[in-house]
């Protein structure tokens, strides 16, 4: 998960945000968990956790679930953009071929303004200082 302006949380940030909505919690222990240095956590821990980043607390157990957490994750920024929502939603319910002549056409609009041709392959935001990279697609 990612802060409005596109930089990740870091574990001060995080821990601050979790505490002001009712469950108090350190950047140390958010830190140990991301860590795998402790798995020891409240449920009440894991809930608020879970809530901040927005997924459920299955999220942490069900590698399924997470998966599909992830897609919806990264879609949220993009969703954002009336535009893209726009075209979203002209797109619902067009054959496969349709939706498959679209993604192309968008490809070729992206290479032709320079930009990768999948969202995905843009580099990540920068990170701000003094927050420690995520070690894999999961938030938090």
């Amino acid at each position: 998960m990612r802060q409005p302006d596109g930089t990740t949380y870091s574990y001060e940030q995080a821990a601050r945000e979790i505490t002001r909505r009712g469950t108090p919690v350190s950047h140390t222990t958010l830190w140990k968990l991301r860590t795998g240095r402790t798995d020891d956590l409240s449920v009440s821990h894991l809930v608020a956790i879970a809530d901040f980043f927005g997924v459920e607390p299955a999220y942490f157990f069900d590698d399924a679930y997470a998966a599909q957490a992830n897609v919806r994750l990264e879609l949220l920024p993009a969703m954002k953009d009336a535009g893209v929502r726009r075209i979203a939603m002209r797109a619902a319910g067009l054959s496969h071929s349709s939706i498959e002549n679209i993604a192309n056409m968008i490809a070729h609009l992206r290479t032709l303004e320079g930009l990768p041709p999948d969202c995905a392959a843009a580099p990540p935001p920068q990170e701000p200082a003094g927050s420690v990279p995520p070690e894999d697609s999961r938030p938090g």
